[in-house]
């Protein structure tokens, strides 16, 4: 459930990810670590919109064995705190 004070910050915080996410893919990275083996099952979803995190990080992660680059999620606690402020 979700309030409806909420329902229009969200959409606009999920428009301005969706953006980010573009840039991220337009720089060749854009990518999040896919549980158990769905990257293999699904080679692209590692970059589809899809699967991307809804609050991901301001920072990139870089894989060093495969130079993948990414973002993870931000932790839950900054959400539930950013959550509680509105």
């Amino acid at each position: 459930m979700l309030p409806s004070s909420l329902v229009t910050p969200l959409q606009r915080h999920l428009r301005a990810v969706k953006l980010a996410h573009d840039r991220d893919l337009a720089d060749g990275w854009g990518r999040v670590v896919m549980p158990a083996a769905l990257d293999r099952k699904y080679p692209h979803a590692p970059t589809d919109w899809r699967w991307q995190w809804v609050f991901p990080q301001a920072t990139r992660w870089k894989n060093m064995r495969t130079g993948e680059e990414g973002r993870h999620h931000v932790h839950e606690t900054l959400v539930q705190r950013a959550v509680k402020e509105l």
